[in-house]
């Protein structure tokens, strides 16, 4: 099965979603599936075209071509992802994370249909979701599957897109088991909890 893989993060980033989707692609190639990655380029420095594993990524300037507000670099970089997309040929699209990026997915619909699987992970998008004009809720009510990694989120989600119930399914977010078990610390402990800043998007619906 050819797998186009669509997902706004992706490697060397590290995080939740970024390790989730590298893990998932591996597994999916080691199955003997053929991916490739659609990702964005954050860091202009990242090549647009590079391998993780075996596996071809390509990086297009989505947040540059949509912060830019220009028609012609959105018509261009429209052109670009309808052009991989035929391409590819890909059996089934798999949306693993709901961005604006999203956008350019939903434009080149027609350039070349396959399947589109939606993975659902962030928390609160059903506010997205609820308005049929917008990227997300687009991009929800025209999945052909969706997937949620919980039953919450799930509930939630039909409960804005009443019509997703027949064709979704949960699978929650699995981690390998730790290879030794955990010592107890003790009661005076002081925890140092380590995050990072990237450069990310915060919408609100009006």
């Amino acid at each position: 099965m050819r797998i186009l893989f669509w997902t706004g993060s992706f490697w060397p980033h590290i995080g939740g979603a970024d390790v989730m989707a590298t893990r998932l692609v591996v597994a999916l190639r080691e199955r003997g599936h053929q991916v490739l990655v659609v990702t964005g380029r954050s860091d202009p420095e990242l090549p647009a075209e590079e391998g993780y594993h075996g596996i071809p990524v390509r990086r297009f300037d989505f947040w540059e071509t949509l912060h830019s507000g220009s028609l012609e670099g959105f018509v261009a970089m429209r052109s670009a992802v309808g052009a991989l997309k035929r391409e590819f040929r890909s059996d089934i699209i798999h949306l693993a994370f709901l961005g604006p990026d999203v956008i350019f997915h939903l434009e080149t619909a027609r350039a070349y249909a396959a399947p589109t699987l939606v993975t659902v992970q962030q928390a609160g998008i059903h506010a997205w979701g609820n308005q049929p004009d917008t990227v997300l809720g687009r991009a929800l009510r025209a999945a052909d599957w969706a997937v949620y990694c919980s039953q919450a989120m799930r509930r939630e989600m039909e409960g804005v897109i009443p019509e997703l119930a027949s064709r979704s399914s949960v699978i929650p977010n699995a981690l390998d088991p730790p290879s030794e078990q955990p010592t107890p610390l003790p009661e005076e402990t002081r925890v140092l909890c380590m995050g990072r800043m990237v450069r990310g998007w915060t919408a609100r619906p009006e």
